[in-house]
């Protein structure tokens, strides 16, 4: 069962069930049907890799064959290790000491017509993986892992500033009654709207489609 997201209905327009897919066309409250689309995107993980790769460079000249978690008993900090082929540990790298940061993925459709923005994507507060961390957070205070600062993520128009029809499709891939089951009672219908496992997102402009999003959420 796919139900329209919660943050779109005001402007969801032709919904339709295409296969496993929940189809729907944007239109705006003025009634303007086309819109310019912006996309803004950070790529934080650079700095975990650069992290990850400058604390092992000092093992270069130790085949390490594998890595693995471990956590220490007294302090309860965890950690990665390097295992050579011969089983033996190089190496404790703290997760305190990277910087775990998720990605910032934000898409919006600009009305030409009357500059009204409507956010049609935000990793942080859509699909399930997103919806997950609030609830389990709300549930058991648990904070998950930040995203990056907003102010890193910059917005560029995905069509060269040419105004398109939006297509949107979305996927759930877990049903309505193992949600509730799984989040109880801060589970509902309108969370459950917007813990889609996959959206995609495509803007026509002069009769051709332009892939904005396909994203897996779950």
């Amino acid at each position: 069962m796919d139900i329209l997201p919660a943050h779109l209905r005001e402007i969801a327009h032709n919904a339709i069930k295409r296969k496993e897919n929940l189809c729907f066309d944007l239109k705006c409250t003025c009634g303007n049907e086309t819109f310019k689309i912006m996309k803004g995107k950070t790529h934080e993980e650079k700095q975990f890799e650069e992290e990850w790769n400058n604390y092992w460079k000092k093992y270069r000249f130790v085949p390490i064959f594998s890595f693995a978690d471990s956590t220490e008993r007294k302090s309860g900090k965890r950690y990665t290790y390097g295992n050579t082929f011969f089983g033996i540990r190089v190496g404790k790298l703290y997760d305190e000491d990277l910087h775990f940061v998720k990605d910032l993925c934000v898409v919006k459709a600009v009305c030409p017509n009357c500059s009204k923005e409507f956010v049609l994507f935000d990793n942080r507060k859509h699909g399930y993986d997103a919806l997950s961390d609030i609830l389990d957070e709300q549930q058991f205070g648990k904070a998950g892992v930040p995203f990056a600062d907003e102010k890193n993520l910059k917005f560029r128009n995905s069509c060269k500033g040419k105004e398109g029809t939006i297509t949107v499709a979305i996927q759930n891939y877990l049903p309505l009654d193992d949600f509730y089951e799984t989040f109880g009672e801060n589970a509902s219908d309108e969370t459950y709207s917007i813990a889609f496992s996959w959206i995609n997102i495509i803007a026509t402009v002069d009769n051709k489609d332009h892939t904005i999003l396909d994203m897996e959420t779950q």
